[in-house]
């Protein structure tokens, strides 16, 4: 058979996947924190699929929540020990909810949770009061304080029977970036704890311990004989004296 009488090769076809591509699967991410939502569930005593409950968390808020969102504000609720359920994180969400600069960008889950805690507090946890906050903080701690540490701090102090505001976080991290400017995340609610001891004390007026030494000084001999007004100490023992000795006849 000559070269022009050989059969024509036929394309190779596609193999089966190829057709039928499958589909992609969830990513790992992504299951990670629908396992984490389930835990912070049943640790609330909720039964109920991580995906169904993010499912009526969007439902409430209005909008697609991502759910690393609602992780964390669902972490924080079961932390501060307050009713868990799709509207109450649904409402948490809504009231940190606004355009994030790129600065909020970067450690974008440090951020969302200073504004739960904020929210939770009572304060404003928009992005715009977490900047406020943090700023403020950055003006007390210097500029060796950086947004990673300030946030740290916070969170920390968030997790403590402490003052919240501004001056305290900004104490706390002027003293740490000082002392220990690279920190780990798990080390910092003890660290924090004992700098806040520390700046406690600093913080107390020295007039008042100096007043409560004279307060000792002057009650420490509480038989001690008083004077008159205009009489001198000893003076009557001399006149005592005086009186005891008789005249030369």
């Amino acid at each position: 058979m000559t070269s022009d009488q050989e059969p024509t090769q036929q394309p190779d076809e596609p193999a089966a996947e190829e057709q039928h591509p499958t589909p992609a699967a969830p990513s790992a991410s992504r299951e990670v924190i629908l396992e984490s939502i389930s835990i912070d569930l049943l640790n609330a005593g909720i039964v109920m699929p991580a995906a169904e409950f993010v499912a009526s968390v969007r439902l409430a808020a209005g909008y697609r929540v991502n759910p690393r969102e609602i992780a964390v504000a669902l972490s924080h609720l079961r932390q501060a020990g307050r009713e868990i359920d799709p509207e109450q994180v649904a409402r948490l969400l809504i009231a940190t909810r606004g355009e994030r600069s790129q600065r909020q960008q970067r450690h974008s889950d440090d951020w969302r949770a200073l504004g739960a805690t904020m929210s939770l507090k009572g304060q404003d946890g928009s992005p715009e009061g977490q900047r406020a906050l943090i700023g403020a903080a950055r003006t007390v701690a210097g500029p060796r304080a950086t947004d990673t540490l300030l946030l740290q701090v916070a969170l920390a102090l968030g997790t403590l029977n402490a003052p919240f505001d501004a001056a305290t976080i900004g104490g706390v991290a002027k003293r740490l970036a000082h002392s220990a400017p690279d920190l780990r995340p798990e080390d910092m609610p003890a660290l924090v704890r004992r700098e806040l001891g520390a700046l406690r004390r600093g913080q107390r007026p020295r007039s008042a311990r100096q007043s409560s030494v004279g307060g000792r000084r002057q009650g420490g001999n509480p038989g001690a004989r008083k004077l008159k007004p205009g009489q001198r100490r000893g003076a009557g023992l001399k006149r005592s004296l005086r009186e005891g000795i008789p005249d030369d006849e």
